[in-house]
């Protein structure tokens, strides 16, 4: 399954890393990459 984690600080990093772990495609969005979006 694809995941958008949106905001990458300590919970999105956390979230993300265990997602990324079990299995899953993770995209994190912080707010330095939202300035490039």
């Amino acid at each position: 399954m694809r995941v958008l984690v949106w905001g990458a600080g300590a919970m999105g990093g956390t979230i993300g890393a265990y997602l990324a772990r079990v299995g899953h495609d993770v995209i994190l969005v912080d707010q330095a990459r939202l300035t490039e979006l």
